[in-house]
């Protein structure tokens, strides 16, 4: 992204990004032109952050989102009644409400699995605790978990920054 907008500066000035997204999400990104924005920007990434997103239930893949590896999920649930199997568990809309109303401001996050993995020397699990950051993917798949399945993000969008 800066390097598309640093075709149409001069070429001593300064740009930055506040934050990046997922490769697969849209919306809103700061970019700071010039020096006397560039410094302000970990200020900026610290900023509140909403988002829009939607998440497949009974799909999960080792990223927590579709461009990952699809895993093994439990087997799906059989209605008695109609004999027809559900893979969502038969999970109704009050039941995903309330298992959101159920985390509460904040909570504790288990990032996926690539999390593990290392960058300049830092655990990326380490860099999303330091920077603050919530993982939209994860968040979706606990909720998923509280109603008992799994999900997998299908779309996420920045609606607002600050």
């Amino acid at each position: 992204m800066c390097c598309q907008i640093e075709n149409f500066l001069p070429k001593k000035i300064k740009i930055g990004h506040a934050g990046t997204l997922d490769s697969f999400a849209t919306g809103l990104l700061i970019v700071a032109i010039d020096r006397s924005a560039t410094r302000h920007i970990d200020k900026l990434m610290s900023l509140d952050k909403m988002y829009i997103a939607q998440g497949k239930l009974g799909q999960l893949t080792d990223t927590l989102d579709f461009t990952g590896k699809l895993m093994d999920v439990p087997r799906p649930s059989r209605d008695e009644a109609t004999g027809q199997y559900h893979v969502n568990n038969g999970v109704t809309k009050h039941m995903l409400q309330d298992a959101i109303t159920s985390f509460g401001e904040r909570y504790v996050q288990i990032p996926p699995i690539y999390s593990a993995l290392k960058y300049k020397g830092w655990a990326l699990s380490e860099l999303l605790r330091k920077q603050k950051i919530s993982d939209i993917r994860v968040l979706i798949n606990d909720i998923a978990e509280k109603v008992g399945t799994v999900a997998t993000t299908q779309a996420l969008r920045r609606l607002s920054i600050g």
